[in-house]
């Protein structure tokens, strides 16, 4: 068996040495570009799901923007029922003035009718009473006194 001599040796260990640091710069490489790779797709991901959410954000504004319309239009009916509210309540206020005069007027009518009944009651009984003493002298005239002569 021969041995090998100092350059051959050195060779081999500037093959092997090379065949290493060659296979440590591919590996080095390859694990570079499949990390890389992940992370690309992670951050594809990623830009898709906030993607997403920016879709999501853009329905809720479009959802706060139909509330803030409905919002305007209740906004519009109570302004709208306020103004019933004030015009009716204006209405009955008149209303009631009307009524209150329209009572004062049938009780003004009824203490005059109470005055002339009240009149007419006073006549009558003064009919009654002359009434009262000309059949009593009737009755006397036609009778006689009834009292006891003493």
């Amino acid at each position: 068996m021969d041995i090998m001599t100092e350059p051959q040796t050195w060779v081999l260990i500037g093959v092997f040495t090379t065949i290493m640091v060659g296979g440590m710069t591919l590996m080095t490489t390859l694990i570079n570009r499949a990390t890389t790779n992940a992370i690309d797709g992670v951050n594809g991901r990623i830009d898709g799901v906030i993607g997403r959410f920016d879709g999501v954000n853009g329905q809720i504004d479009g959802v706060i923007g139909r509330f803030d319309g409905v919002n305007g239009q209740i906004e519009g009916v109570n302004g709208r029922i306020d103004g019933l509210v004030v015009g009716l309540s204006s209405r009955i206020d008149g209303l009631s003035g009307e009524l209150r005069g329209e009572i004062k007027g049938v009780n003004g009518r009824i203490d005059g009718l109470r005055g002339e009944m009240n009149a007419r009651f006073e006549a009558l009984d003064q009919r009654i009473d002359h009434l009262d003493s000309d059949i009593a002298a009737v009755a006397k005239r036609v009778f006689g006194d009834p009292r006891p002569e003493a």
